[in-house]
């Protein structure tokens, strides 16, 4: 049990950083050639991310004394967008997780449930049989 477990969660991780640069990659195409008018609309939500964030990152490298110039700072900003964005993704399918956990927790609870029944049922039987 505890191999599968292990198993369990090293293929959910996995699958958390995967789904992560999957939904980074689509968020800086959103940015970029949205398809749809979801993404055109994600891709806008983006961009005013990214602008706030990068009037962040050039008081940050004013307050470090570093010369920074605007296609810079929007760059390091960009990169920093994403990478929050990721990281809300792979949270939610750690949540993802859990659900499935709790799920798989009650069905197992529920055949152990179900197995007792039957076993109380074969002893009933046989102390009918027995007698």
């Amino acid at each position: 049990e505890e191999q599968r477990v292990e198993q369990w969660l090293k293929v959910w991780a996995k699958k958390a950083e995967e789904e992560c640069e999957k939904y980074k990659i689509a968020c800086r195409n959103c940015m970029i050639a949205p398809d749809t008018p979801l993404e055109k609309k994600l891709g806008q939500e983006l961009k005013r991310k990214v602008k706030a964030r990068t009037k962040d990152v050039l008081k940050r490298a004013d307050a470090r004394l570093m010369p920074m110039e605007y296609p810079e700072a929007l760059d390091i900003a960009t990169n920093e967008v994403l990478y929050i964005m990721g990281e809300e993704k792979k949270k939610q399918v750690m949540l993802n997780m859990k659900e499935e956990a709790v799920f798989y927790e009650e069905k197992q609870k529920e055949k152990e449930k179900d197995l007792e029944i039957q076993r109380q049922k074969e002893r009933a039987l046989d102390r009918k049989h027995a007698a």
